[in-house]
């Protein structure tokens, strides 16, 4: 089954468009490194007001999914290129995609 990661982070709602650039560029960067990757990046719908939460969601072509490099890099970029943007801890979820 094919691991895949699902990051979320909160940071203030007026940063979230700069965020969001920061976070397409770094994944940009990744795919340069990772071509088998497929990166995308979200932001929560349903929240209003002065923090927002944004989501990376990475997964690979690779018949196993991310593994344990390829997630190493991931978090090597965001502590490069995010660590600015965040406000608090960014959460690391993994699962795996089931059939069908």
């Amino acid at each position: 089954m094919a691991r895949e990661l699902f990051v979320y982070w909160k940071l203030d709602a007026t940063r979230a468009d700069g965020a969001a650039a920061a976070t397409t560029a770094m994944q940009a960067e990744l795919l340069q490194a990772h071509p088998a990757m497929q990166a995308r990046v979200y932001r929560r719908s349903d929240t209003g007001g002065e923090v927002a939460t944004l989501m990376e969601t990475y997964a690979s072509a690779d018949p196993s999914g991310v593994g344990p490099a390829l997630q190493a890099a991931i978090e090597a970029a965001a502590a490069r290129h995010l660590q600015a943007w965040c406000a608090g801890p960014r959460h690391v979820e993994a699962f795996e995609r089931l059939a069908g």
